[in-house]
Formats: C-alpha cells, sequence, structure tokens
C-alpha cells in the first residue's frame, strides 16, 4: 500500500533538486547541474545554491547546484564534509494523545491581534503593514490558527504556500510567546492546523535547522518521523 504522505514528501524534494521523482527511487547519489537553484524562492529571502539530501534509509546523497558550482562540489566533496544544515521529518499519523481544542481559526475580525502578537513575537520587524493581507491569504485557506488568553493571541501556526506542490505540500510554522512556552500550545496549535489541512487532503511537511532539537522533539511528538539531512547553502 503507497503510502500518501512519504510519497508526496518524496516528490516534494525532486522539485526541488529539480529532478524526476524515479531519481530518488535509487541508491545512487547524483549532483544535478540546474539553473533553477539561481532562481529566487518564494518565501525565502535569496536562492540556495547547492540543495541536497541524503535521505534516512539512504547512503546516497542528492544534489542539485548552479552549474557552475558542479565542478567545486564534484572535486571537494563537501557533503562529506560538511554537516547538513537541516532535517526534514515526514509526516506518519497525527498524534490523538494530542488534544487542540484549545486553538481555533482565526478570522477576519482577528486580524489585530494577529498584527499585535507578531509585533511581541518578532520586535526586531521594523514594518507590519504587510501582515493584513497575508492573514487574509492564510484564513482564505484555513492557514492560519491561534491559541488565545482572553482577547490576546498567545500562539499561532501558519502554512504558506510552499514553493513547490502548493496544492499537495503544507509545512506549519509555529511561535508561542515566550511567558507562555512549555504548556502544549504548540503541539495543539500545530496539531489543530495539520487536522484542518489533512481534511483537505494536503501533506505535512517539517524542516528546520539540524541543531533545532526543540523543533524535532515537537514534530516527532505530533507525528512526523525523520526523512532525511539537508544541505540548504546559499553559496559555499
Amino acid at each position: 500500500m503507497i503510502d500518501i504522505h512519504y510519497e508526496n514528501t518524496l516528490r516534494f524534494q525532486a522539485a526541488w533538486l529539480d529532478v524526476p521523482l524515479e531519481r530518488l527511487h535509487e541508491d545512487k547519489s547524483f549532483i544535478n547541474p540546474t539553473k533553477k537553484r539561481g532562481e529566487k524562492i518564494p518565501g525565502y529571502a535569496k536562492p540556495f545554491q547547492v540543495y541536497a539530501l541524503r535521505m534516512e534509509s539512504r547512503s546516497a546523497i542528492y544534489a542539485a547546484c548552479v552549474p557552475e558550482l558542479e565542478p567545486k562540489l564534484r572535486r571537494r566533496d563537501i557533503f562529506r564534509k560538511m554537516k547538513p544544515t537541516s532535517v526534514c521529518l515526514y509526516f506518519k499519523a497525527l498524534n490523538p494523545a494530542i488534544d487542540f481544542t484549545r486553538a481555533r481559526a482565526l478570522k477576519e475580525d482577528d486580524i489585530e491581534a494577529f498584527i499585535g502578537f507578531h509585533q511581541e513575537a518578532y520586535p526586531e520587524c521594523k514594518t507590519h503593514d504587510w501582515i493584513p493581507e497575508y492573514a487574509r491569504g492564510l484564513i482564505a485557506r484555513d492557514c492560519l490558527l491561534g491559541i488565545f488568553e482572553g482577547e490576546r493571541l498567545i500562539s499561532a501556526a501558519d502554512a504558506p504556500d510552499t514553493p513547490y506542490l502548493p496544492k499537495a505540500i503544507m509545512e506549519p510554522g509555529v511561535f508561542t510567546l515566550p511567558e507562555h512556552r512549555e504548556q502544549g500550545h504548540a503541539a495543539a496549535v500545530c496539531a489543530a492546523l495539520i487536522e484542518a489541512q489533512l481534511e483537505k487532503d494536503m501533506t505535512p511537511y517539517w524542516s528546520c535547522a539540524a541543531d533545532n532539537a526543540a523543533s524535532i522533539q515537537l514534530a516527532k511528538h505530533l507525528g512526523f518521523k525523520i526523512f532525511g539531512e539537508l544541505w540548504r547553502l546559499e553559496r559555499i
């Protein structure tokens, strides 16, 4: 029986690597020179000139890079020498022990609360005039959920469009205000978001920095399993 979430995660990685899906069914390393790696990626500040994957169940390293970097990658064997920058996880099943009844989808009337939340969560952000349009887009797709304490939003999870397969893949992002952490809010609001998107036949996907133990632990608690390690490099 096909595991649709695992298969969609494979398809997502194939899109990042700009190769046919069949290439990831082989345990054979490759470096794919592609101009796609020099293009700006929606949701990211800069292109990843190098993107490489080592799957949990494989020894092969699958890589894509801007064409001018291919000789350097082959000569330096960089992936054997450099630690992965990120890990990615695929979705298996939502943890039934998580109570997410305290979380709810945000509505138009909640946008002001979301702006206030964002200002508290990211005080270094100088402008907030883009948030209402951003929030409305998420609300329209049931991709912005939160937990409130009274009228104050204290934890929120969202899922902006992914750069590839946006109609199949959703990647949660979550933030809880510092004074409300370690109370299960992040798990609850993420679980509520994932449940809402599963009803739309979306595949949840998770990635984070390789040294972000808290994020990896949260993902596993939600029901994700390690898919592989990534090298996402803006330059080398």
